[in-house]
């Protein structure tokens, strides 16, 4: 994958043009999300602009919905937003969240502040980047903490976020193999008009009819611009004037009606036309809900789509495998799932598996017809065939290939490459041509075309389409390279070593090794690559297909520092398997281990470790034996005796102490590890304060958090609050247990403020609740009755949705008690009668990947059924505590936390209920 941007600026112009190339360099077809940032100083004086057509805001994810620009009437991203509120004003915004507007007709939108009277608009192609987006933080406590984090001394800021191809995120587009996508945004000063009406890339303009006034700004000068405002029946303005980028230019305009047009026109030349009209604002659908597991699915072609969705989206939490293999389980031969598993295998380099599932496939789908509707099944088994070795049946199957249209550019793609390995120029020259026609933006196909005409003997005509297609995109480092550059090298300002193994491997398909050894001879005397060790592998490997001797490179890179390697191509595979033949590498041995890792294939992987003694394959070896071969106490050996041997290794003393919460091990022994090691890092200071919470020692983890200044983590802020609140919660439970509720209440109080030191924040208020909760019962205990039930009908009225489900999925708990609280005991009892029931389920799902995500980086994965049995125990457990059943809670309280040590409020009830 490629991507260029493009920052065009024009003369007497205002407009600023980036211009975006996307380019599937691969013969894969990959998913892909763009959006553009643009970062804007903000204040309460600060307002958004969506079009006139949206009636509504999405979330990520499609999760969450609310009207726009008046919000009311519900919540939003875990924001209550019961009182009417116009969101557009950023001062309405109080919480961090995003707003991505609804689909619109129009091509803009942006941000103004009417206290300097100035504002940016985007104008973008609705039908090629329809995403429009203001994300703030908004003002709260974890606002506070990122704008310290990542403003200087001009204090607030938002996001101004303009997607194409896409109008969520995630929400990812398809690029096709070898296909190029080319597309423009353009941004844009204006002031003094407030917030546009309308805009495009020539003006925005502003119907006050509130004041009576008309207001437009260009982007350019139009000396003899001519402004209409009418209907039907009445021309309401009508002026000639210059139109100054510069300045604002104000009309006074009277009696408008409800719809009038406007109208401006230069030279005979329309700048810009807009009619007003009633617009539906009953177009909010319901929100999007979260994809079943495999099996509760309805059919096999939604099982094929639900994977189908899981790929696209590269979803970390589920594998797509597992929605296919359903559907071919209650349908062994549905065409759809069978060339996804295919593809799945070849992705993975279980090219046998591959081409199983594709054999079947073929035989599924020329059941009646060999001349199928698509060729993706034969361009599928044209690349198992190629991967292979089998380049003569695979040329065959990509001319089968070639026959539907929708593999024609690809296909021809590949029969160009092997042409060229076959030494049959004028077969190549002529199938690159062919591949251009349906794909003139097709990159490999050109330095095909190039390279062929060059071995024709057509050196000038190879010349003119290198320099045409450098003219077009400079960053072609394959056509670079094939035209001669003398300053090839210089201009890498990517990963050197990975730009010129990709080259290698394009022209290794061709059979062009000599090139390939001039390249990466290249690459090493000019000394500017990361990864040395594969470059110096691939080095040898061509030199012994030439018939050269590549033992001198195959040693040198095992003597190499092992720098930014990490190889992942099934070329890679192939040499690293060569330098094991030749030489017993055990460097090699290590760098394949961690190639088929990646690929999924852990036994062979760990197999390769186990041969070798260095850190990287122990360590390796350590998260493949606890997360995929159920060997954990094989794990927490090697990670203990790794950590005895680089005390100074703090990342591995954090993965080392996250491996130990997975056993349960004694929260002293964690504490005793890591304070015998000298520590700075946020992660591990972290898991130090939590191991202090963990041992009912709420003094030292605050002690420790407080000790410390830590650096904002998105989506990782709660991990820093959540050790911070539950001390807190500690300190004032036992306070209130021993009668000191004054005390008790200042404990319960203070954990709902986080110092800014902490760099952390909370992105949903219900995270609190616990806190929130007992400080009611603190309240109550004082005899401030009201006070005390103002917080529990906060809690009780607390809806229940999805966000709250991420942040606080105990809320029901907390709400029934709250009703018993108002003197409200039914509500209560049907509440925990309606969870009880709901989450007693929770135990019979089935994931098809992992029971949650994280934002950082835990390699040390549990069993999904062993988490997925903790948190049912929990959460039942609550149930029976509400129910009055002490003893059967404690008991699957203390099972819980057994399976799970790493939930703190199941830690807290187990230890006060």
């Amino acid at each position: 994958m490629k991507g260029m941007v493009s920052i065009i600026l024009r003369p007497d112009e205002t407009s600023l043009e980036t211009r975006m190339s996307l380019y599937n360099r691969t013969a894969t077809e990959k998913s892909f999300l763009w959006w553009e940032n643009a970062a804007v100083p903000v204040n309460t004086n600060y307002q958004i602009f969506f079009p006139q057509d949206v009636s509504y805001v999405n979330f990520h994810y499609l999760k969450s919905r609310t009207t726009y620009p008046i919000a009311g009437n519900g919540v939003y991203n875990g924001i209550p937003m019961e009182t009417d509120r116009d969101i557009s004003w950023h001062k309405n915004t109080k919480e961090a969240t995003s707003y991505f507007a609804c689909a619109s007709d129009y091509d803009f939108f942006g941000g103004y502040d009417h206290g300097k009277e100035c504002g940016v608009v985007h104008i973008g192609d609705h039908h090629i980047s329809p995403g429009k987006k203001m994300f703030t933080w908004a003002y709260c406590q974890l606002s506070k903490s990122w704008e310290n984090a990542l403003t200087d001394t001009d204090g607030e800021y938002a996001e101004l976020m303009a997607g194409s191809y896409s109008d969520n995120q995630p929400n990812f587009s398809w690029l096709a193999p070898y296909e190029t996508k080319i597309f423009s945004q353009h941004w844009y000063p204006i002031s003094k008009i407030g917030t546009p009406t309308f805009a495009n890339i020539n003006c925005a303009f502003r119907m006050d009819k509130d004041n009576n006034l008309f207001s437009v700004q260009s982007t350019k000068v139009y000396k003899n611009a001519n402004i209409k405002i009418f209907d039907a029946d009445n021309v309401y303005l009508e002026e000639n004037c210059a139109l100054l980028p510069n300045k604002a230019m104000n009309f006074t305009v009277t009696d408008l009606p409800e719809f009038a047009t406007v109208k401006i026109t230069c030279d005979g030349k329309t700048i810009a036309e807009y009619a007003e009209k009633k617009f539906n604002k009953f177009t909010m659908p319901e929100v999007i809900t979260d994809m079943p597991s495999a099996a509760g699915m309805n059919d096999v072609d939604e099982l094929y789509l639900a994977g189908v969705h899981v790929d696209q989206y590269r979803d970390p939490h589920t594998n797509p495998d597992s929605y296919w293999k359903e559907a071919l389980k209650r349908k062994i031969n549905h065409i759809p799932s069978l060339i996804a598993m295919a593809k799945y295998e070849l992705n993975r380099y279980c090219l046998e598996s591959a081409e199983e599932y594709i054999l079947k496939a073929i035989d599924a789908i020329t059941i009646y017809n060999e001349r199928v509707q698509s060729g993706e099944v034969y361009y599928t088994y044209a690349k198992i065939l190629e991967a292979k070795g089998e380049i003569d049946k695979a040329y065959n199957y990509y001319y089968k290939a070639y026959w539907a249209a929708d593999s024609v550019a690809k296909a021809m793609t590949r029969i160009a490459v092997i042409d060229i390995y076959r030494k049959d120029y004028n077969e190549a020259t002529r199938h690159a041509e062919n591949a251009l026609d349906y794909g003139r933006n097709n990159n490999l196909a050109v330095s095909c075309l190039a390279i062929a005409l060059r071995e024709l003997g057509n050196t000038q005509k190879a010349d003119e389409i290198l320099a045409k297609q450098l003219q077009r995109d400079p960053l072609d480092h394959l056509a670079r390279f094939l035209s001669g550059c003398d300053n090839f090298y210089n201009i890498l300002d990517s990963d050197a070593a990975q730009t010129c193994l990709d080259i290698a491997f394009d022209l290794s398909a061709m059979g062009r090794y000599n090139d390939i050894v001039d390249l990466l001879s290249g690459l090493i005397e000019s000394d500017i690559a990361n990864d040395k060790i594969m470059v110096n592998y691939a080095l040898g490997y061509y030199k012994y297909l030439l018939g050269d001797d590549g033992a001198k490179e195959y040693e040198k890179a095992g003597k190499t520092p092992l720098g930014a390697a990490y190889p992942v191509r099934i070329e890679e595979q192939k040499i690293l398997k060569d330098v094991i033949a030749k030489t017993n590498s055990n460097t090699a041995k290590m760098l394949l281990g961690c190639l088929l890792y990646n690929k999924l294939q852990y036994t062979d992987a760990v197999k390769l470790w186990e041969m070798c003694d260095d850190y990287i394959s122990r360590r390796n070896l350590a998260v493949a034996y606890f997360s995929h071969l159920n060997r954990g106490e094989d794990a927490l050996r090697v990670m203990l005796g790794l950590t005895n041997e680089r005390p100074e290794d703090e990342e591995l003393l954090y993965e080392t102490v996250c491996l130990m919460d997975k056993f349960g091990v004694n929260p002293i022994d964690k504490i005793n590890l890591i304070t015998s090691h000298r520590v700075t890092r946020d992660d591990v200071l972290t898991e130090l304060s939590k191991a202090y919470n963990q041992a009912f020692m709420p003094d030292k983890a605050i002690e420790t958090l407080m000790s410390h200044n830590f650096v904002p983590c998105e989506g990782g802020e709660h991990a820093i609050a959540d050790q911070y609140m539950f001390a807190y919660l500690v300190k004032g439970k036992c306070e209130f247990d021993n009668g000191n509720i004054e005390k008790a209440i200042e404990y319960f109080k203070f954990g709902q403020i986080l110092p800014q030191s902490l760099g952390a924040g909370i992105w949903n208020h219900c995270k609190l609740i616990p806190l929130k909760f007992h400080e009611a019962l603190c309240l109550e205990k004082l005899g401030e009755k009201k006070k005390a039930d103002e917080i529990f009908r906060y809690i009780a009225n607390t809806q229940i949705e999805y966000f709250s489900n991420m942040h606080l999925k105990e809320l029901p708990y907390f709400q029934a008690l709250s009703y018993n609280h108002l003197g409200e005991e039914l509500k209560g009892q049907h509440l925990i009668t309606k969870y009880l029931r709901e989450w007693s389920k929770i135990k019979d799902i089935k994931d098809n990947g992992y029971f949650g995500t994280t934002p950082f980086f835990i390699p040390f994965v549990d069993e999904p059924q062993k988490l997925r049995k903790a948190q049912f125990l929990y959460l039942t457990a609550l149930c029976k505590d509400y129910m009055g059943e002490n003893d059967a809670a404690r008991q699957q309280l203390n099972q819980s936390v057994t399976l799970n040590n790493d939930y703190m409020l199941a830690m807290f009830f187990n230890r006060f209920i």
